[in-house]
């Protein structure tokens, strides 16, 4: 191996850890909530459906960057493939669901940091968050998506150590519980959960020089990882709460497994989206920078003030919010990542004419979830 040069593991760990440190995060939290409302079986059934969903569109959207020179974001990537008024379109949903994004982290942020600390209310301790966190905007930080997986290893082990303080406690009659009436409800959130689109670029620089094949597995195994510690969490939190399931996951818990789950995971649950806020918001900031040539103060601005104006007006449930983000947002991204794919393969397999026989009902099953992840905000 040369000197300077990236083993192949090495490569595996950065790019999962990066991954993996977006996409397990603050999703987490709102699934056993939406999960008990809809039922264990239609969660079990929104969970597979989604993660086939994101995983085809990760991958896609990774083949992509991998094979398209130059430093672009996803704005710049669709202006490039799709032409000016997809670069629109992307543009818009960029401020969506980048801004939406940043809004739960912030509200998600004031529930955990009044849950670990207390004092004061939850509506204050958000804009602390959004105070301090905007302000670390600010810094160079050119390493945020791996430090966001290792602050969220204690993430990890949180849910395992729930797990096993929750498998007593776990009854049947809680895993019965949800009404048919609200089967569709989980489908947004988890769209949400399994979103890690924005540090897609930033994985691909580690994989510059090798196959897409390596890139291809990290996405894979990283979304796959991702899952099923999501389904360990719902399972555990629904088998001990039932339909007595707060919105935070965590309050519900008290009456069975003490106060002290409530501290130990708001405390854990703050980390999680505080550096998955840092991760977004400097993918944000430079979006700002690299597509739309702003100047790093400029840039930084339009990153962090209107999550906050949009709190300040009210926009406070975040299980609302995700279910709106993850539906409209991860639904158009789909559409646009689908119109992108299948222009660049147009593009680069220009003497097949386009798409493979098999891959053209493939893109049809892609869009109809993303247009069902639409429909489910409506």
């Amino acid at each position: 191996m040369m000197s300077g040069k990236k083993s192949l593991v090495r490569r595996y760990i950065e790019g999962i850890g990066i991954l993996v440190g977006m996409i397990f995060g603050a999703g987490v939290f709102a699934l056993p909530y939406v999960t008990a409302q809809a039922g264990i079986a239609w969660g079990v059934f929104h969970l597979f459906l989604a993660l086939f969903f994101m995983l085809l569109l990760h991958l896609l959207y990774g083949e992509i960057t991998h094979a398209t020179a130059g430093n672009h974001r996803f704005v710049g990537y669709v202006r490039q493939l799709s032409g000016k008024t997809s670069g629109v379109a992307a543009m818009l949903l960029v401020f969506f669901g980048y801004y939406g994004t940043l809004l739960i982290y912030g509200v998600l942020g004031g529930v955990f940091l009044s849950g670990a600390f207390g004092r004061l209310s939850a509506s204050v301790w958000a804009l602390v968050f959004f105070a301090g966190s905007g302000l670390l905007l600010l810094a160079n930080l050119k390493q945020i998506g791996t430090v966001n997986f290792w602050l969220s290893i204690p993430l990890f082990l949180f849910v395992l150590v729930l797990a096993e303080r929750a498998a007593p406690y776990i009854t049947r009659a809680n895993l019965s519980v949800g009404s048919s009436a609200a089967w569709f409800f989980p489908y947004g959130v988890f769209l949400f959960s399994l979103g890690g689109f924005a540090t897609i670029p930033e994985a691909r620089d580690i994989f510059r020089g090798v196959g897409f094949r390596h890139f291809r597995n990290v996405i894979v195994i990283s979304l796959t990882f991702s899952a099923i510690f999501y389904a360990l969490f719902a399972f555990s939190v629904v088998g001990v709460s039932g339909l007595s399931v707060s919105e935070d996951a965590l309050s519900g818990l008290v009456p069975v497994l003490g106060s002290g789950i409530l501290r130990y995971g708001a405390f854990i649950g703050f980390l999680a989206v505080f550096t998955s806020f840092l991760a977004m918001g400097i993918d944000l900031k430079n979006i700002f920078v690299h597509d739309f040539r702003r100047s790093l103060p400029v840039a930084w601005f339009l990153a962090a003030a209107p999550p906050v104006l949009v709190f300040l007006v009210g926009a406070t449930n975040f299980i609302g919010i995700i279910n709106i983000v993850g539906s409209i947002g991860m639904g158009l991204t789909g559409v646009l990542i689908i119109r992108m794919a299948v222009r660049f393969r147009i593009k680069k397999y220009r003497d097949a004419g386009a798409l493979a026989f098999w891959q053209w009902p493939l893109m049809a099953a892609l869009l109809v979830a993303s247009a069902l992840g639409i429909t489910n905000a409506l």
